[in-house]
């Protein structure tokens, strides 16, 4: 894992550019360094759907762990495949998300297993509570 930061952080009181902690948050459990990965917030698809497009060209695949049932069937449209939180594995490098503590929203940052193990973001105050998501990312065979 190549930890990385944010290069751009949202601000309470808007922004011109969105923060990019899931570009970091994927370039970190990649080992990538940040401009090799795209800032997903910034296509017009929705960054839900420029990721899967990347991963795809990257021959990579992902497993979303969650509970929660609107992330579950967002990500299904974009044949991600979703499994339940309790079956986050241990011993890999995810992206894990949950309610951010800078501001109003969610926020991605680098777990190892469930243990939250690096925040991008600047402040390093990582998530205000537990992860609501893992994203396990691998490449495929």
């Amino acid at each position: 894992m190549l930890p990385v930061k944010q290069s751009f952080v949202s601000t309470p009181n808007g922004f011109v550019v969105p923060g990019d902690c899931i570009r970091a948050a994927v370039a970190s459990v990649l080992d990538l360094h940040i401009e090799l990965v795209p800032h997903f917030l910034l296509f017009d698809k929705g960054w839900g759907s420029a990721l899967a497009d990347w991963l795809y060209y990257k021959n990579l695949g992902m497993v979303v762990y969650t509970d929660d049932e609107s992330e579950t069937e967002g990500w299904k449209e974009l044949e991600i495949e979703v499994r339940p939180l309790a079956e986050a594995p241990d011993g890999v490098y995810m992206v894990a998300s949950g309610d951010s503590p800078n501001v109003e929203g969610g926020h991605a940052l680098v777990s190892y297993g469930k243990e939250v193990v690096h925040d991008v973001h600047p402040s390093n105050k990582g998530l205000l509570g537990e992860p609501w998501e893992y994203w396990h990312i691998f490449p495929k065979l």
